[in-house]
């Protein structure tokens, strides 16, 4: 098990961090996949600063969600509307 969740944490924090380098919405749900994997690892070895930083990484994907899936696709519009806007009604 320990083997599984190492190679799933890397390949899907790879995954979620290009996604994020090519402005790809999905990287964040990507993001929120690799969390449960995080949450075991550090539990079986008792990292505990890990283990609450876990906790706070996932807090903080969950409150980005509404910023990246809200955020609208057109460059025209993102203009007219504002990014402090959308960042406002989070």
């Amino acid at each position: 098990m320990e083997i599984v969740c190492q190679v799933v944490i890397l390949m899907l924090g790879l995954t979620s961090q290009t996604l994020v380098t090519r402005k790809v919405k999905w990287w964040i749900v990507v993001s929120l996949c690799n969390q449960p994997f995080w949450f075991i690892v550090t539990l079986t070895h008792r990292q505990w600063g890990m283990f609450i930083l876990s906790i706070v990484y996932t807090y903080l994907l969950f409150r980005g969600i509404p910023i990246w899936f809200n955020k609208p696709t057109d460059p025209n519009l993102a203009e007219v509307i504002g990014e402090s806007d959308i960042l406002a009604a989070v």
